[in-house]
């Protein structure tokens, strides 16, 4: 009998451990990250907009990742060449799994999107991963170092990275139904590696140097997978030995240091033939792609390097008083739990549309540029048209009365509601994602006597026709700062004046998501 119930809350303690986070947010991804524990991913999280604010890095109590210390915390930062990258240390008996169309990306094309350090009983299931820009040198997408018992099933892990999957003296390794594609060099690299098993997989599109590079790992098998359209040498074997069973390859580079015809079940056509899917890869699979857009650089050619200290921290509890006294307490208080639902009847989305959304969810006072704007909208402001301003000729929409303005155009993607006289300001915009999503995102600011601007942004879903807020994307662009966030009418790119700083800060645009970079 004792034994018996020694059994019994053993099990009821695993099953109490064993716990469901369903998280929407990189924030709360990264928050989640715990043993014993199955992590649900829903939308596309970027992991940068955490991973680039040195704020909520401390208040996630992330360690700098140092390599020559032995790290005890779960929860790692390691700087790259263009920004920073986490790695998931000491971890046992996690599971990261996505639903219909999840995704995990980051910014840096030096980083990789999730990197594991010493970790157990690892399983990764129904998610795409990559990077929002292509790189070269560093950064693939998976990356396993001394770590044991892996399970990757039915992933779809894209480029830049320059590699789908970095292993280094790890073992049991099983990757199944899953997909690399598009990595700028190759498509893995095993490393002092045991048991690793790659069944019913699709490789296509990689292009440089050696595509399957094994160095001293034993039993590494390929059980039918595909591979095609891939350029480089297709296999490089030092100390090692793999086996080919019932695959397909389609290959007109050399194949490298084995011989094809010791694999009778494995079928090689010299041909660069594009291969019809198998439904493989996650469900609702968005099919990202990296942005192969060059880097912006000064007259030298060079990006401009920005100091550890340019992105401190200025008088956030002040900004964020301000902040209150000028637009009340309600919308910061919630606006991150609260989507916002785009009606049938609003048609497709844009800029108005979207703005109005915003506002009738959170309308303000009666001098509040946003309950300005929804008036003026819902037809319960007058207000003129502004034949003097010249913009009206490049499609812009422009109306002023009772000391307000409002100016917007639906083809540049751009609003502005101003209540002149209270100098109080709304201001938004609107980026088309390569996920087919839109991002909004709303500036509210009083520019004179205290200085207040502050951001609120948004993930549209033409699915679901809903806003989805994205609170880490807030204090990424934010930086508890005095000054000006400066949203585009032309180009994508966001300027952050800082006032307490010497010089811009430029969030530029890449696709997805923002890379940010010192200015002029």
């Amino acid at each position: 009998m004792r034994k018996f119930l020694l059994s019994l809350f053993l099990l009821i303690s695993v099953g109490l451990n064993a716990k469901d986070y369903k998280v929407s947010t990189a924030l709360d991804f990264i928050k989640a990250l715990k043993p014993n524990r199955t992590v649900i991913v829903q939308g596309i999280i970027n992991l940068s907009d955490v991973l680039e604010n040195d704020h909520l890095c401390e208040q996630l109590d992330i360690k700098a990742y140092d390599d020559d210390l032995e790290h005890k915390s779960t929860l790692l930062r390691r700087e790259e060449y263009d920004g920073h990258m986490l790695i998931i240390n000491n971890m046992k008996n996690l599971t990261i799994k996505g639903e219909d169309g999840a995704a995990i990306l980051v910014s840096p094309r030096y980083a990789y999107p999730l990197s594991f350090l010493k970790c157990n009983s690892i399983k990764l299931i129904n998610f795409t991963a990559g990077h929002t820009d292509e790189g070269y040198c560093t950064g693939g997408v998976l990356e396993f170092k001394q770590c044991e018992d892996i399970e990757i099933d039915r992933c779809d892990l894209f480029g830049c990275g320059i590699e789908g999957i970095t292993a280094v003296g790890t073992s049991n390794l099983v990757c199944k139904k899953s997909i690399i594609r598009d990595c700028s060099y190759s498509i893995m690299e095993l490393r002092n590696c045991a048991n690793m098993t790659f069944e019913d997989c699709d490789f296509y599109r990689c292009r440089e140097y050696t595509l399957i590079a094994a160095s001293d790992c034993t039993n590494t098998n390929f059980i039918r997978c595909r591979m095609s359209q891939n350029q480089g040498t297709l296999f490089g074997l030092n100390n090692s030995v793999i086996t080919l069973s019932d695959c397909e390859i389609h290959h007109v580079g050399p194949i490298g240091n084995i011989n094809i015809k010791s694999y009778p079940t494995t079928r090689f056509f010299n041909d660069e033939d594009v291969l019809e899917g198998r439904g493989f890869g996650p469900t609702g699979r968005p099919n990202l792609r990296a942005s192969r857009e060059d880097d912006e650089t000064d007259e030298g050619g060079e990006e401009e390097e920005i100091e550890e200290d340019y992105y401190a921290v200025w008088d956030a509890e002040s900004v964020e008083e301000n902040h209150r006294k000028v637009f009340g307490n309600t919308l910061e208080d919630h606006w991150a739990n609260v989507p916002i639902p785009l009606p049938q009847s609003e048609g497709t989305p844009n800029i108005f549309n979207l703005t109005l959304a915003f506002c009738k969810q959170w309308t303000g006072n009666d001098d509040d540029p946003r309950r300005v704007f929804f008036e003026y909208a819902t037809g319960k402001r007058h207000m003129q048209i502004n034949k003097d301003e010249t913009s009206n000729i490049s499609g812009t929409k422009s109306y002023y009365g009772d000391g307000c303005s409002i100016n917007y155009n639906t083809k540049e993607g751009w609003l502005e509601s101003d209540n002149n006289e209270d100098a109080k300001n709304l201001k938004a915009a609107i980026w088309n994602r390569n996920d087919r999503h839109k991002l909004l995102i709303l500036v509210l600011e009083q520019p004179e006597l205290e200085m207040s601007a502050m951001c609120y942004c948004y993930d549209y879903d033409p699915e679901t026709r809903k806003l989805r807020p994205l609170p880490d994307m807030k204090e990424f662009i934010e930086m508890k700062h005095y000054g000006y966030i400066m949203l585009p009418k032309k180009g994508k790119d966001i300027t952050l004046t800082v006032l307490a700083a010497d010089g811009d800060v430029i969030f530029k645009w890449n696709g997805y998501s923002f890379n940010v970079k010192k200015g002029k």
